[in-house]
């Protein structure tokens, strides 16, 4: 069955494609900001990696180098503005109809009791480590996936502390990009209260970014 965190998968792999592929100029940018937020609408934990990489992109453009202040700002700016756009138009209609009561009953209030009401992040994660290792008695398909993505993470792990110094900077932020993707993911799961099986296919499609770039290592 399609599931919110599959459908979760659509709006943040075309944020990460454009953050890794594409220029991250100010439309870019605004994309980015639009996608993501789009992703934590349909699953609201997923508002980590809308905080993960807004803080990366607040960083970067102020770190980055040869750029006037006035596009550090407007840069820091178009994310926030892509975020604000789904967020808007997800409250638009409500407030037209004077039913914003509502909203916030169904979309924000329900969410954080369901939340309040399961495991804490210490007993989701011990639930998540204990599935893996009665993996093979739920579906071979399952354990299949979940080995492939630890046997290239840990290939790519591996791979980029041997070569860390030889890395320039441009795949320095390719991986600390995927990696905060993965990590802000991890933690919507842990803040879940809750772990399902089906939660790991959210890992699987950022596993692809890893494997198309091994392909261009020497």
């Amino acid at each position: 069955a399609i599931m919110s965190e599959h459908l979760a998968l659509i709006p943040l792999s075309f944020a990460l494609a454009i953050m890794l592929y594409f220029s991250t100029n100010l439309w870019g940018l605004y994309g980015v900001g639009f996608l993501i937020t789009l992703g934590a609408m349909i699953r609201l934990n997923l508002a980590y990696t809308v905080l993960f990489i807004g803080i990366y992109i607040t960083l970067e453009s102020i770190l980055k180098k040869g750029i006037e202040f006035k596009i550090r700002l407007l840069r820091i700016i178009s994310y926030g503005l892509g975020c604000f756009t789904i967020i808007f138009l997800t409250v638009l209609p409500y407030f037209m109809a004077g039913e914003i009561d509502i909203l916030y009953d169904k979309l924000i209030k329900t969410s954080l009791t369901y939340v309040d009401s399961r495991l804490n992040s210490f007993n989701v994660f011990v639930s998540q480590i204990s599935y893996f290792y009665y993996i093979y008695k739920t579906s071979i398909a399952l354990a299949v996936i979940t080995l492939g993505i630890f046997i290239i993470l840990g290939i790519n792990i591996k791979w980029i502390i041997k070569n860390i110094n030889k890395l320039d900077q441009a795949k320095l932020n390719y991986y600390l990009i995927i990696s905060l993707f993965w990590l802000s993911i991890e933690l919507s799961i842990l803040k879940s209260g809750i772990f399902f099986p089906h939660y790991n296919i959210q890992f699987l499609f950022f596993m692809l970014f890893f494997s198309q770039k091994l392909k261009h290592k020497t």
